[in-house]
């Protein structure tokens, strides 16, 4: 299936204005959980979009970052969290659950 999925979802995100995506990532891809499978895809734009790719939208967009996002990790313990590393010098943790951030690590230079 992710070969008819992936190309599919690329449009979305094209059509969302997201065509500088550096880093995908599939917070939920075990089966075990209860909530919808999610793709979270981040770039140049410093925008998160977390996509629903089996309902094929866009279901959240986290903001924050004040320059390119470069890497996305999400917890190993709780599929609720995930980590952005940015160019701005910060480490955002994001709440997929809420969608919300709920934590800034930054450096000396870090973007507030």
């Amino acid at each position: 299936q992710s070969g008819d999925t992936l190309p599919s979802i690329t449009l979305l995100l094209e059509k969302e204005h997201c065509v500088d995506i550096n880093y995908i990532t599939f917070p939920r891809d075990d089966g075990t959980t209860l909530g919808p499978q999610l793709l979270c895809a981040a770039g140049v734009s410093g925008i998160i979009k977390v996509v629903d790719p089996v309902k094929m939208r866009q279901i959240a967009s986290l903001h924050g970052h004040g320059d390119e996002v470069y890497d996305l990790k999400v917890s190993p313990t709780d599929e609720n969290l995930l980590l952005s590393a940015s160019v701005d010098e910060s480490i955002r943790l994001w709440n997929l659950g809420a969608f919300a951030c709920v934590a800034i690590f930054a450096g000396q230079h870090g973007h507030d």
